[in-house]
C-alpha cells in the first residue's frame, strides 16, 4: 500500500484507490485465524546504491506537509516488527517517518 491512498498525490488519484482497493482486499481475506495486512507506506529517502522513491519536486511537496522520508535501513525493520508485534486486530498499518 502508499500513503497516495490516504493523502493523495498529485496526477495519482488511480494509484490511491488502487492502494485502497488493496486495503480492502487484506481485510476481507482476514479470518480469525488469518492476519491480512496492508501497509501503506510513506515516501522512501534515497539509498547509496539508488535514488529513492520521490523526485526533488515531490520531496519538496512532501516536506512542506511534514512529511518526512523513510530511512531505507528502518524501512524493512519496522515491517518484520509489525508482523511479529503488530495487533492482530489490525488490518492496516500506516508507517512514515513522520510517526503518522
Amino acid at each position: 500500500g502508499s500513503l497516495a491512498a490516504a493523502l493523495g498525490n498529485r496526477g495519482q488519484c488511480d494509484y490511491a484507490a488502487a492502494n485502497d482497493a488493496l486495503e480492502e482486499l487484506g481485510r476481507r481475506w482476514s479470518t480469525p485465524d488469518r492476519r491480512g495486512l496492508t501497509v501503506h507506506w510513506g515516501p522512501w529517502a534515497a539509498t547509496e546504491t539508488g535514488g529513492g522513491m520521490v523526485t526533488p519536486e515531490l520531496a519538496r511537496s512532501y516536506a512542506a506537509r511534514g512529511i518526512k522520508l523513510i530511512d531505507p535501513e528502518e524501512g524493512p525493520l519496522s515491517l518484520l516488527r509489525e508482523l511479529a508485534w503488530g495487533a492482530p486486530t489490525l488490518h492496516s498499518v500506516l508507517y512514515t517517518a513522520s510517526g503518522w
